[in-house]
């Protein structure tokens, strides 16, 4: 520690006096009077930039401070208010400078790690935020922030377990603490624990605090109401423009179901993200140095946190496995926790050329590693999806990045050259709603073999003497207008029944009926079923005849998987990318006959295929051999024309021309 000694200040301890007490009005009236007094006063200074700050004057505070900190630069508290109000401001970087000033002449003031957690965690990157809030509690055990920031940084660099007991530690030391009940309830709703507990937590945090800025936000996840997520994410305002990277992420992926959006809409909030924050990371750019022959071996990277049990997985396994070694070599960054590896990881990991086990890593680190390695394309697996590194592209560590497959959509992100996509899921005109360049392949998506799928089972209708429609849908993906054209389903075929799974919440499952009967359709008619396990969820398309999918956010993989346990789905394609997902795995395996263009087409089409049993009856049979026959099956081929396309961007590259379209199709 190097602090001098504060000099006397006739009147600092009266205006101290006001601030411990609460009352900020004359605390601000003697902070400004000191000041007037006291020009060349440090302390008097820093106070009326601090009561600046209380006020939410964030540009006064900043300037303040900034004025105190140049008459006495060895005050570790000037720094770290400081690094509050830079932080505030959203100015993140500057802040971190001041934070480490602060610690760099005493290191042992807790509230002062917490602050530079909770920045860092604004900032993305969790395991600074993790290593500094550790810090905080090496110092004191009992400060409530510490756990606060500590379960928050690990809950997004995904361990949930320890995430929930640093905020429930928080809880305990601090009932009444909003954030901590709000963090415990995202934390057990990400790690599928005790929904009915995350519901109770996120109703506490809005009965403490009904303002808190996110405590909507979180009952709203808990309970996957998708609309009141991003209604609670728009209400935040300039907080969450200041909340820093993930809760713009947040509204960014749960904008993607949400019917009121526009694909202009959508893309203008996409840039809009943009905008606000790759330029905090220009200064971390430079030049490639990587060798630009055209026909040597490419050193391809790929970016994710779910190399292990997880639908991405499925898509990334067949593609290792077909992928010419010859041309190219495998390099992943898995960013999921150890704790999560499985299998699955394991299998992976012997098809990779190189692994890199990079949950510890601080983005600027691995973005340092990555460029390190040599890779020459980042293809990234994540986009704006849970244990994402955007502020890894952000750094561009790669000549060439782009993105596959996890968020299907544009990412909005200058940095990304390329989007990895298809004809159907990104027909003429798409490009218009897209930050980067499309690779148009054949089909975008191939799918993993599932050997301990059950064998598909006789029609249920044949002996239910009635159509069972289902969705096994994501409950977030259900909103009030896909229920609406749901229902008018229903209500064409009578002796219909709906099997809903993934819907275990009691509160979810009432606002779902009240829709249903609000549309004429009887809750005696909906069946909800948990989704259980993979072999349930699998089991349970022996029950459902046909699937009726959802938008704008069609399925995905529960599309891919119905096709394979002989269950095709009737999909209503829209504007969106979003919402060509279903018709893009449909078309590959012929069943363009499955896909309408509009509201009425849709109802038409599943009532057509409900009363024609035989014929379903007959597809049912042959589903699962015409699906593996499929190009969703041909690994082969998929590798092929994915290494087609990205060595067209690596000839773009090397030519030293900006990038452009690629049609590989």
């Amino acid at each position: 520690m190097n602090q001098r000694k504060t000099p006397v200040i006739p009147g600092l301890q009266e205006c101290m006096g006001y601030l411990q007490k609460g009352d900020i009005d004359a605390f601000e009236r003697a902070a400004r009077l000191l000041a007037q007094r006291h020009p060349q006063a440090a302390k008097a200074q820093q106070l009326l930039g601090v009561a600046a700050l209380m006020r939410g004057r964030l540009q006064e505070a900043v300037d303040q401070l900034q004025r105190a900190a140049r008459l006495d630069q060895t005050d570790a508290t000037i720094w770290d208010n400081l690094g509050v109000a830079l932080q505030r401001a959203g100015h993140h970087d500057a802040a971190v400078e001041c934070y480490q000033s602060s610690v760099r002449l005493d290191p042992n003031v807790p509230a002062v790690w917490c602050n530079a957690a909770a920045n860092f965690g604004e900032m993305g990157d969790y395991v600074l935020a993790r290593n500094c809030a550790a810090r905080a509690l090496n110092l004191d055990p009992k400060i409530v922030e510490g756990h606060l920031n500590l379960g928050n940084a690990l809950r997004l660099l995904g361990d949930y377990e320890p995430a929930v007991r640093a905020l429930l530690r928080a809880i305990d030391l601090d009932p009444d603490c909003a954030p901590a009940h709000m963090g415990v309830a995202r934390a057990m709703h990400q790690f599928r624990t005790g929904s009915e507990l995350a519901v109770k937590h996120a109703l506490r945090a809005l009965e403490i605090d009904p303002a808190y800025p996110d405590a909507k936000f979180a009952y709203a996840e808990v309970c996957n109401l998708a609309l009141e997520k991003v209604d609670a994410l728009r209400a935040l305002g300039p907080v969450l423009e200041r909340g820093g990277i993930q809760p713009g992420q947040s509204l960014l992926w749960s904008l993607l179901m949400d019917p009121r959006e526009t694909p202009e809409s959508l893309f203008a909030q996409k840039r809009a993200f943009a905008e606000r924050y790759e330029p905090l990371f220009v200064a971390s750019r430079v030049p490639h140095a990587n060798d630009r022959a055209l026909r040597r071996k490419l050193r391809v990277g790929f970016l994710s946190g779910d190399l292990r049990r997880h639908p991405i997985a499925d898509h990334v396994l067949p593609l290792w496995q077909g992928i010419n070694r010859r041309k190219l070599s495998v390099h992943a960054y898995s960013t999921s926790p150890l704790s999560k590896q499985d299998a699955t990881t394991a299998m992976l990991r012997g098809l990779a050329d190189a692994w890199v086990d990079a949950n510890d890593m601080a983005d600027d680190a691995l973005a340092q590693r990555i460029r390190d390695d040599g890779i020459d394309i980042l293809v990234d697996l994540a986009g704006h999806t849970a244990h994402n590194r955007v502020a890894v592209l952000m750094r561009k560590p790669a000549p060439i990045q782009m993105h596959w497959i996890g968020y299907p959509s544009s990412t909005g992100l200058s940095v990304v050259d390329y989007l990895i996509v298809d004809p159907v899921l990104a027909p003429p005109g798409a490009d218009a709603y897209c930050s980067e360049k499309l690779i148009r392949l054949p089909t975008y998506n191939n799918q993993a073999p599932m050997p301990d799928a059950p064998d598909v089972n006789a029609l249920p209708a044949r002996s239910n003497g009635y159509i069972t429609f289902g969705s096994t849908a994501r409950a977030d993906k259900i909103n009030p207008e896909v229920i609406a054209l749901w229902s008018r389903v229903l209500q064409r075929v009578p002796a219909a029944r709906l099997i809903v799974a993934d819907v275990g919440l009691a509160e979810v499952r009432k606002r779902f009926n009240a829709v249903f009967e609000a549309n004429g359709v009887a809750a005696d008619r909906i069946q909800y079923r948990p989704r259980g396990t993979e072999a349930q969820y699998l089991a349970l398309h022996g029950e459902i005849d046909i699937n009726l999918d959802t938008f704008p956010f069609n399925g995905g993989t529960t599309v891919t998987h119905g096709l394979f346990m002989g269950v095709p789905t009737v999909t209503l394609r829209g504007p969106f990318m979003t919402q060509c997902m279903a018709a893009s795995r449909l078309h590959a395996a012929g069943l363009d006959d499955w896909i309408a263009g509009d509201a009425d087409a849709f109802v038409d089409l599943a009532v057509r295929k409900a009363a024609a049993v035989e014929e379903l009856a007959e597809l049912r049979a042959h589903l699962r051999a015409r699906f593996e026959a499929a190009p969703l099956r041909q690994i082969d081929a998929f590798a092929t024309s994915f290494e087609k396309g990205l060595r067209r961007a690596w000839q773009g590259w090397c030519e030293q021309v900006p990038p452009a379209a690629i049609d590989v199709a």
